[in-house]
């Protein structure tokens, strides 16, 4: 699982990779690549060749819909 924070409260989050392209600490930035699409975990259940990403969206650590903050013109 990879957590990006902002520095201001939002976290996003992505897991069932199957691989992780960066580490803690490290500074990532629009458009780099994090990691590789995978099926582990409960995923796994899955059939074969459907890998996925599963997103979170944290602000202040609270889930919020990840939809409607992609969809926002202005970030909370």
């Amino acid at each position: 699982m990879i957590e990006i924070s902002d520095g201001g409260g939002i976290v996003t989050v992505y897991a069932h990779n199957a691989a992780n392209d960066v580490s803690v600490g490290d500074t990532v930035t629009q458009g780099q690549v994090i990691g590789t699409l995978g099926q582990t975990g409960n995923a796994s259940d899955l059939p074969a060749n459907e890998s996925h990403v599963h997103f979170e969206v944290r602000i202040d650590g609270a889930p919020v819909d990840p939809a409607v903050w992609l969809n926002s013109a202005a970030v909370p």
